[in-house]
């Protein structure tokens, strides 16, 4: 054989495999960079004793939830939630309208950064009370749908019952 052929021919293979290792890598790079981006949600429900009443909403991922869907489930219908008005709607479902109730509504189509961590329902000055644990049972036969998606756009939906707590 002549050189040049065997020189041609470990050069080629050399490339070759320089390409297969780079297309490797690149793919192994995107799916870290979804990986350490990967937004998660959760619902924690307080109820302890010594506590106000409340439900939470946590950004527990590494990246930015941008909200799709948020509402609440009961007895099989969906309650949306937008407005103060669609809580009360709600509250009153369950059977626990009244004073003493603080809302969050999250942006639906906003982010929720990493870290976040607030209340979406808290019954104020519900601690230690009569009505603690009224409220809490009332409260926990209602679920809470959340959809939501990354910054790479993959999407993930979760329903969150209070009963599996």
């Amino acid at each position: 054989m002549n050189l040049e052929i065997i020189i041609a021919g470990c050069s080629t293979i050399i490339a070759l495999s320089a390409l297969g290792a780079s297309i490797w890598q690149g793919y192994i790079q995107s799916r870290h960079h979804k990986l350490s981006v990967t937004p998660h949600l959760t619902i924690d429900y307080d109820h302890r004793k010594n506590n106000d009443v409340a439900v939470y909403l946590r950004s527990n991922g590494l990246g930015p939830a941008k909200l799709i869907e948020y509402e609440w489930l009961f007895n099989g219908k969906k309650f949306p939630i937008r407005t103060k008005q669609d809580y009360l709607d709600l509250l009153n479902v369950l059977g626990l309208g009244g004073a003493g109730v603080e809302f969050y509504g999250p942006h639906i189509g906003g982010y929720i950064e990493p870290g976040f961590n607030c209340f979406l329902v808290r019954f104020s000055n519900s601690a230690d009370t009569e009505n603690h644990k009224e409220i809490t049972s009332s409260l926990y036969k209602a679920g809470i749908y959340l959809k939501y998606e990354s910054i790479y756009g993959e999407v993930r939906s979760e329903t969150h019952m209070a009963e599996n707590v």
